[in-house]
C-alpha cells in the first residue's frame, strides 16, 4: 500500500503536461527606429517547480505566475512593469516587453531536456 501511496504522488508531481521546452522565433521591434531583428529562444520550462532556464541552461529562475491562458515567465519594474516576459498558452505567442523594444514569436512545444546540471566549483 506504501508503495502505491508513493507511486501515486510520484505520478502526480511529474505530471507529463508540467514539463516541457519551447523553441521560439520571431523578431526584435525597436520602439524609436524601424531596426527589427530576428530572435530565436529555447526555454525548458518546469510548472510544477515554478522553474525555468533559456538558450544553455546555465541557470534555473523562478517562474513568476502560471495562469490557464499565460505564463508570465519574468516581471520587473515598479508599477508599470519595466519588463515582461509572457507566454500565451492557448496561441503559443512569446512576447517580451521592454521599454524600448518590443519582441514577439511564436513558441513550439518539444519534449522536455532538462535542467542542465553541469560542473559546478561549489
Amino acid at each position: 500500500m506504501k508503495l502505491f501511496l508513493l507511486g501515486v504522488a510520484l505520478a502526480s508531481s511529474t505530471h507529463p503536461g508540467a514539463r516541457f521546452d519551447l523553441v521560439c522565433s520571431g523578431s526584435e521591434e525597436h520602439v524609436d527606429s524601424s531596426l527589427n531583428k530576428p530572435y530565436t529562444a529555447h526555454y525548458r520550462i518546469d510548472l510544477a517547480a515554478k522553474r525555468f532556464c533559456m538558450d544553455m541552461c546555465k541557470a534555473t529562475i523562478p517562474i513568476t505566475d502560471v495562469q490557464p491562458n499565460v505564463i508570465v515567465l519574468e516581471r520587473s519594474g515598479l508599477g508599470e512593469p519595466k519588463f515582461e516576459h509572457l507566454l500565451d498558452r492557448q496561441t503559443g505567442e512569446d512576447t517580451i516587453l521592454m521599454e524600448d523594444e518590443i519582441d514577439k514569436g511564436t513558441c513550439q512545444r518539444q519534449p522536455f531536456s532538462g535542467f542542465s546540471s553541469g560542473p559546478k566549483k561549489f
